[in-house]
């Protein structure tokens, strides 16, 4: 804690909760020309959404303290003090409030003011993450995490009975080590959709959850379950998870970290294919400022409040927000972080630490990758800033030059003001790489950035190289009804792909046949008696994916094009295309749909 400081930071970082009068909009400063990465607030009440601000009306949305993208980025959702708003996302960033009630929910105590639909378990909502399946919202609240269906339209229903909320409260699916009060907490989702953590910064806690195929959360015993810093009898002992605020998984789902901003710290854990976790033994299991408690000693990282993993696995950041730093690891194909030398690895208000030099920069918590992986973007909560750093192939980080690296609340030399940025809850990009999207928490509102993509800074001419793909059960039946991934998909498929890419995933249907020629065709009458062969055909229909470089892995439920495979056998072909274009070869996987 900084001398002077009365107040335990784990309320300062994360305590948002008061609601603000209306605030009179500043002036935007623009640039003549956008640059790659750069960010522009959309003018004037199209900048920002809120019920009390000068901005868009949203009908629900005091606090809105998290925001989340749907997957397929057709939908925000946003945290709204004590319940959820749902806009629809435009192709141009734009949102729309959906119209009440289906636009929020809310205590039921509240429904008559609002107007929304009545929901349980969302008092002082916080953390957010929706399914990548697009199946499911979770929200964190108040002793609890909330749970939805997504409806194709984008609402939002809460499951009914004890699957509609996990909680230390009576009515819900039975969970432990979640505190009530404004701590909040943050949550993640595995890459293969099968668990949920959540943070929490008063209980000092990392709580998981397995997830079964409709979306519904369970809370395991011991390692599966909860960690805390003293070992209970439903918790196992973990080293440094005090204050425990943000958790982010990597792409190969094997390494699990948690930002601690009382530890000053954060925390290490391997993650098996069961996901279970264990947290590597000291000081390897931990990274905290000057090495205290035992860790490896790193920089930036006094008030650690965020984590973020890039999407090729090898870069870890860390958001110091007492350090008014961001610092930067290598990260080992075995979970392992190494801290930078000098001042590649770390970037802060100051000099004071050997790190590089960023402005405003006061009060760093929490950071975001955009999908091209071309930039780095921060919120501060002192400085009510928004951050912008070009991001290289190798990780390292710069904040653009002049006003294109910051936009502030107040008006600050060389940063571009801009409005409603007024206790700045949390951040995140649309998909497509060309949204930016900010929780204020003060003004109650959402705002709104459109973002300049990245320009390759050479020719990227090498196409990606996909292996290793794999059904696992090969055989098996096909689901009913639903989409081609989910998570109750009947196999697990996995592969690995040489660089961050798209994957178009087909299916070719193998058939008996006969050899006619060089043909293989339909048998007949007229041909039974030639050399029988396996005829390929395509199955209507296909589905996207995007893949990490590394290994990947979803679940596949045996549907196409809208319709459920008939039984026998079958391919599946995947092909990768970088985001220069460039496309690999085709790479197949055989298996069975069974009757039944």
């Amino acid at each position: 804690m900084r001398a002077g400081d009365s107040v335990p930071r784990r309320l300062v970082a994360f305590t948002l909760t008061v609601v603000a009068s209306a605030l009179v909009c500043g002036p935007v400063v623009g640039t003549a020309a956008a640059e790659d990465g750069q960010i522009t607030q959309k003018p004037g009440s199209n900048g920002c959404y809120s019920s009390v601000s000068d901005c868009l009306p949203a009908p629900s949305l005091p606090n809105a303290a998290n925001v989340e993208v749907s997957p397929d980025g057709s939908r925000l959702y946003a945290t709204a003090g004590d319940g959820l708003m749902v806009f629809d996302r435009s192709s141009d960033g734009s949102l729309l409030a959906k119209p009440l009630p289906a636009g929020c929910v809310v205590l039921e105590s509240q429904t008559v003011a609002t107007g929304c639909a009545p929901a349980r378990m969302v008092s002082n909502t916080r953390g957010l993450v929706a399914s990548g399946d697009g199946e499911n919202l979770y929200a964190a609240s108040d002793s609890s995490i909330a749970v939805f269906d997504i409806s194709e339209d984008g609402s939002i229903t809460q499951k009914a009975g004890n699957p509609g909320c996990v909680s230390t409260l009576s009515g819900c699916t039975p969970g432990e080590a979640m505190s009530s009060g404004f701590g909040g907490g943050q949550l993640a989702i595995s890459p293969d959709g099968s668990q949920v953590f959540r943070t929490d910064p008063i209980a000092d806690s990392l709580t998981i959850f397995d997830r079964d195929n409709t979306g519904a959360l369970t809370q395991g015993i011991g390692d599966s379950g909860c960690f805390q810093p003293v070992g209970t009898l439903t918790c196992t002992f973990s080293n440094h998870l005090d204050g425990a605020a943000e958790v982010a998984i990597s792409p190969d789902g094997r390494s699990v970290y948690v930002a601690s901003v009382e530890s000053d710290a954060i925390a290490i854990f391997d993650r098996d294919s069961s996901g279970t976790l264990i947290q590597k033994a000291l000081p390897a299991g931990c990274v905290s400022a000057a090495g205290a408690g035992g860790c490896t000693a790193g920089r930036g990282l006094d008030g650690a409040a965020g984590v973020t993993v890039s999407a090729d696995g090898e870069t870890v950041y860390v958001s110091g927000r007492e350090s008014d730093a961001i610092a930067i690891f290598d990260r080992s194909p075995n979970g392992l972080l190494t801290q930078r030398e000098g001042t590649a690895g770390c970037v802060a208000a100051t000099a004071a630490e050997g790190c590089a030099q960023a402005r405003a920069m006061d009060g760093t918590y929490r950071t975001r990758i955009s999908p091209d992986g071309g930039s780095l973007y921060g919120i501060t909560g002192n400085a009510q800033a928004i951050l912008t750093f070009d991001r290289s192939a190798d990780g390292s980080i710069t904040q653009k030059p002049g006003s294109s690296g910051c936009v502030t609340k107040d008006p600050q030399a060389d940063c571009v003001t801009g409005h409603e940025l007024y206790g700045l809850g949390d951040l995140t990009l649309s998909p497509d790489g060309n949204s930016l999207y900010v929780a204020s928490v003060f003004a109650s509102a959402v705002l709104v950035f459109d973002r300049e993509p990245r320009t390759p800074d050479t020719q990227d001419t090498q196409a990606p190289v996909m292996t290793s793909l794999k059904l696992t059960p090969a055989r098996f039946k096909s689901a009913k009804k639903g989409p081609s991934v989910a998570a109750s998909g009947r196999s697990r498929v996995s592969f690995n792909s040489s660089e961050a890419a798209t994957v178009m995933f087909t299916v070719e249907r193998l058939l008996p046949g006969r050899k006619v020629g060089k043909r293989c065709l339909k048998p007949t009458r007229a041909n039974r008696k030639k050399k029988p062969c396996t005829r390929i055909t395509r199955v209507r229909g296909s589905f996207i994916r995007e893949a990490a470089a590394g290994d990947n892995f979803f679940r596949f439920t045996g549907r196409v094009g809208g319709r459920s495979l008939k039984p026998g056998r079958y391919r599946l072909a995947a092909q990768a295309t970088d985001p220069a274009g460039n496309s690999s070869g085709k790479v197949r996987s055989s298996f069975t749909i069974k009757r039944g």
